[in-house]
């Protein structure tokens, strides 16, 4: 049982609620994102095993005193907590992990809508660096550019994401000027 809390109109909430439902032969739980004590008693009750939700909501339901109360059978039983649409502090992350008996269970997404979902992840096993976007999906390229020269900037600098890849859109539907600012030769 998968609980989502993303919206559905956002590139995640679709993800989740869509493609990974069908592909692991599961049934959603839609949650209303705004009430922290149903989500909690959607976990114990239904049992699930995938949650998925944006960093604040995970924030807010670890700080729910209510979240105190679920069962550490139940937190064992999920194997997998997704989170993405911005970004999770890595000591908020270590926090949740230990309340929740997440560790190693915890991935990080990154996407957006012009790349039909996502572009990286953290590895659901092994090492990972906590706090981070993870590493490109497969036959995916990511680098980051300075926002007014267009040149890829030095590791560890920050800069605007540019991505290519299959999963990445060829342009806006019949928006050429705007194609045209987003989009280059490399996707």
């Amino acid at each position: 049982m998968v609980l989502c809390c993303f919206p559905f109109f956002h590139i995640a909430g679709f993800f989740v609620a869509m493609y990974l439902t069908y592909i692991s032969s599961t049934q959603i739980l839609i949650a209303n994102p705004r009430d922290t004590n149903h989500i909690i008693h959607e976990m114990i009750d239904k049992k699930i095993t995938v949650y998925s939700s944006v960093p604040t909501l995970f924030l807010l339901v670890a700080r729910n005193p209510k979240s105190k109360e679920i069962p550490s059978e139940i937190l064992n039983n999920i194997t997998l907590y997704i989170s993405g649409a911005a970004p999770f502090p890595a000591e908020a992350v270590r926090d949740f992990e230990k309340q929740f008996h997440s560790e190693n269970k915890f991935v990080e997404v990154y996407g957006m809508t012009e790349t039909a979902v996502l572009v990286s992840a953290s590895p659901a096993v092994g090492k990972k660096k906590i706090g981070t976007v993870g590493l490109p999906l497969p036959d995916t390229e990511m680098k980051l550019v300075d926002v007014e020269t267009g040149e890829e900037v030095e590791i560890g600098k920050p800069g605007e994401v540019c991505v290519k890849g299959p999963q990445v859109a060829r342009g806006y539907h019949k928006k050429p000027e705007e194609t045209k600012k987003a989009f280059d030769k490399d996707g």
